[in-house]
This record gives C-alpha cells, structure tokens and sequence, in this order.
C-alpha cells in the first residue's frame, strides 16, 4: 500500500457493525409510513438521507420519518461491536504518528452510544458528523473539511469506507480510496457496483489492511 498521512474513515459499516440494524430500522418505518420499498433498495440507499423523498415519502413527513429512525436506533447501539481489529488499527496508525479522522452523517448524540462503549474516540484527531457539514456523502464537503482542518495533503490522504457514497466522495474529493468488504455486507451490497466508484483497493478484514502497514 502507498505511504499515507492522513487516514479519513467513515464509521457505520466500516468501524462500527451497525449497517444491519440501521437498514432494518429504515426498513421497518417505511412499512409504517405505507410506503413499498424492497430490502435490496432500502440497503443500497443507506446513507442518502433524503433517500425516502424518492420512494414518496412527503417532503414535510422527512424529519419526522429521520427522528423516528433515531429514537429506534437509541436503544440499539449501546451494544453495537466493532469490527474485528478495528481498534487495533486505528492504535497503530496513532502509535504510527498518521493523522486519523472519522467523516459520518450520524448524529454526535448517537455516534457516542457506540464510541464510548469501546473508547475509541481519543484515537480520533477530528470527528466529523451530520451537525457539522451542509451535505452529505457522496459530497466532499467533510473530507475538503476534514483535509483544510488538519492541513493534510490530498495525495498523502485516504478516504476509508464500506459504501457507494464514502468512495464516490473520495472521488469527488481527488483522493484516493479503500473499500471494505466484509462478508456480511455481502447481502446488501453487491461489489461489482461498488468498484464502480473506483476504490484504490478492497479488503474483507481489518486485519488485512494491519499486515499490509506492519
């Protein structure tokens, strides 16, 4: 793998194993706004947050139908794990001396739910959530945000993630990107429309990644 400085990571579905529940919270509230969606486009939309205006849901009904998804997910995430060697990771690009930055569209109050639980958030030099940008992935604006705020060079930088959207702001950022693919993913997302993005390279495991820096 190339020589980065600064490692920029999103986090459902690629430190955080939170990707299934999510896309069955989504799930389930679309079933009670009446509103048809299969499971394989609800999972392929994870991330576009105004994904429901497509599929009929009124424009004035989106906070509320967001606000009902949140107030599901509470109660979950307290007991979200982390990927296997995911925090391993992140202490060895710290003990590395890279720069190390998280770019989410969830909310603070519900990325600490998890966070805390496995004290990762001091491996962190920038965290970046939905409050903090105006759009959201696949937009640049929080990797442009994240590479003024750490004054990070764009071909030193590496956008890493599990979704279409995390790569295709890489993409539109200029930088380079990492794709992970663990297995579970594997039954809603399919790999040959994510390599469309154009991701720099593709791991299944964390671990992957570890012996290819050590």
């Amino acid at each position: 793998m190339k020589d980065y400085d600064t490692f920029l990571f999103d986090w459902d579905g690629t430190l955080a194993r939170t990707v299934e529940l999510w896309v069955d919270q989504i799930y389930k509230r679309y079933g009670e706004y009446g509103i048809p969606i299969s499971k394989a486009d609800n999972a392929r939309e994870f991330g576009n947050l105004k994904s429901p205006l497509k599929y009929g849901l009124p424009p004035h009904k989106l906070t509320e139908f967001q606000e009902g998804v949140n107030m599901a997910m509470q109660a979950l995430l307290p007991d979200v794990a982390l990927f296997d060697h995911a925090t391993t990771l992140l202490q060895h690009l710290k003990s590395e001396g890279k720069q190390v930055a998280l770019i989410t569209t969830s909310l603070r109050p519900l990325l600490d739910l998890v966070m805390c639980n496995h004290g990762v958030e001091e491996l962190f030099d920038l965290i970046v959530t939905s409050e903090d940008v105006k759009t959201h992935k696949p937009d640049p604006e929080g990797i442009n945000y994240a590479i003024a705020h750490l004054g990070a060079t764009k071909s030193k930088t590496i956008m890493l993630g599990d979704s279409g959207f995390d790569l295709q702001a890489a993409k539109n950022a200029g930088i380079d990107s990492l794709l992970f693919y663990p297995e579970p993913h594997e039954i809603m997302y399919d790999l040959a429309e994510l390599k469309v993005h154009e991701p720099k390279y593709v791991i299944r495991t964390w671990q992957e990644l570890l012996d290819q820096l050590q």
